[in-house]
């Protein structure tokens, strides 16, 4: 299993442009969360958008190295490590899960934004588990 993890030392060597495409659903959705924390993509629904959002964090994440909210090289090194995702398969693939999965969480963040979307979906497991339990009860 590759561990696409924003920090880690070799997430930039591993990045290829296949990388995406030859994850499992579960690594995919894994390293989407991670990249997630950096960068809002509420409302970009487009593989377009979404390498718009990330280039604007590499921006953002830049500046704050420059100007002193971060130590420099931990900001250059995640503005590095964000800027290798521009162009691969990451667009198109979060854009493919997010419609073939309606309440996965990636659907969810590219519609609500991360917060909303983990509150949608914690609601989503809430009705659930409480549907769940009925039937188990032998209630309606």
């Amino acid at each position: 299993m590759i561990r696409l993890v924003i920090g880690e030392p070799h997430f930039a060597r591993r990045m290829r442009s296949d990388t995406f495409e030859l994850m499992t659903d579960r690594e995919f959705h894994q390293a989407f969360v991670r990249i997630s924390y950096y960068v809002d993509f509420k409302g970009a629904m487009t593989p377009q958008r979404i390498d718009e959002r990330i280039a604007e964090e590499v921006r953002t994440i830049r500046y704050f190295g420059e100007q002193g909210y971060w130590k420099p090289k931990t900001a250059e090194a995640k503005a590095n490590e964000l800027e290798k995702i521009i162009g691969t398969a990451f667009a198109p693939r979060a854009i493919a899960t997010a419609r073939r999965h309606p309440n996965d969480f990636i659907n969810l963040d590219l519609n609500f934004g991360r917060s909303k979307a983990i509150d949608v979906q914690m609601e989503l497991t809430r009705r659930l588990r409480e549907m769940l339990k009925r039937r188990r009860k032998g209630g309606s």
